[in-house]
């Protein structure tokens, strides 16, 4: 197995990336007891308005005349989703657009059906985001001392805007205490985050997600991946979809990235789908690893990196994809075997 050196190298910037995007947020703030229940297709957003360069949103509950309904797509019976199937359903459309960053202060707010063209942050626990595209942002829970915990996020789409994307580190969504479900992240240099673990953020669990991480159009020094732990909390993933497309002169780091030397805690991984990055599954923490799926030749080292005495199971195959996306096995792989 190769060395870590040059992730080792990059933990205390990726610590200070998080630190400086946290002062860098200019939050669009929706106030009221609008945002203590529900913000859904049927309630008109009053009004949007421009306050030192910084969004501010005020909301009234009014009834729309014609509310928007949408059918959610499920999955192939058994199957992992696809970039047809998770996210926000077919035919979705937004009840309202939000210019700037949009922040839940409320503890038990829901969020429903809203284009943020910018980033959600969450300052209060128990927020639920669903059927929500966020276009050229991120979602976050972790701006203060600790995170915002039970934030749950579904049905929810995360991809690039028309701006040109960086290698700056900036997860799609993170950092702890979180459900991912039915989520798509497409076009980000990065995927989810998981950390906080010392600060008290605690488990997270990405279930029936896909993820297509893609090189950034600036490319410096780009340490891509669809799942990453630093400082990380127990994590369970299940059936999700991890994709890292790299570029001549711009590579990532792995599909999955879960390493004991980040301060990780263990990984619970119960149908995964991996494909690209030097190794496509990295976890030297423990944990167990069932139904797990490495794309054939998708890698540039080896298939995994793993501490096999860490875990209690293995369960792995090296697969090629059909036409529906979904694994064909092509050979079982041992744990440690390349």
């Amino acid at each position: 197995m190769r060395a870590l050196a040059k992730d080792d190298n990059r933990v205390a910037t990726q610590h200070e990336h998080c630190a400086a995007s946290r002062l860098r947020l200019r939050p669009a703030v929706i106030v009221g007891a609008v945002v203590a229940t529900v913000i859904t297709s049927t309630t008109a957003w009053a009004a949007i308005d421009r306050i030192d360069g910084a969004a501010h949103a005020t909301a009234r509950a009014v009834r729309v005349a014609t509310p928007t309904t949408t059918t959610p797509i499920v999955p192939p019976s058994g199957g992992f989703p696809t970039a047809g199937s998770a996210g926000v359903p077919t035919g979705w459309a937004p009840a309202r657009t939000v210019d700037g960053d949009l922040t839940a202060s409320v503890a038990g707010a829901v969020i429903e059906d809203v284009r943020v063209n910018g980033s959600i942050i969450v300052t209060a626990p128990n927020v639920t985001i669903r059927r929500v595209e966020v276009v050229g942002g991120r979602i976050t829970n972790h701006t203060g001392p600790s995170c915002a915990a039970g934030m749950v996020v579904e049905s929810t789409t995360i991809r690039r805007s028309s701006a040109p994307t960086g290698d700056g580190g900036d997860p799609a969504i993170g950092d702890g205490s979180y459900t991912a479900r039915n989520v798509e992240i497409n076009g980000l240099p990065e995927g989810f985050r998981v950390g906080g673990q010392s600060s008290g953020c605690g488990p997270v669990l990405i279930e029936n997600s896909w993820v297509n991480v893609v090189a950034p159009d600036v490319c410096t020094d780009w340490h891509g991946d669809g799942v990453q732990g630093y400082d990380g909390p127990a994590v369970t993933v299940r059936n999700t979809v991890l994709l890292l497309v790299e570029r001549s002169g711009c590579g990532g780091t792995a599909p999955f990235f879960y390493p004991s030397g980040q301060g990780n805690a263990t990984a619970d991984i119960d149908g995964l789908v991996v494909s690209g990055g030097g190794s496509s599954f990295r976890l030297t923490t423990g944990g167990s690893v069932r139904k797990l799926n490495i794309v054939d030749g998708s890698w540039f080292y080896s298939p995994t990196e793993v501490t096999c005495s860490a875990l209690s199971a293995w369960d792995a195959k090296i697969v090629r994809l059909d036409a529906a996306g979904q694994p064909v096995t092509v050979r079982s792989l041992p744990c440690g075997a390349s």
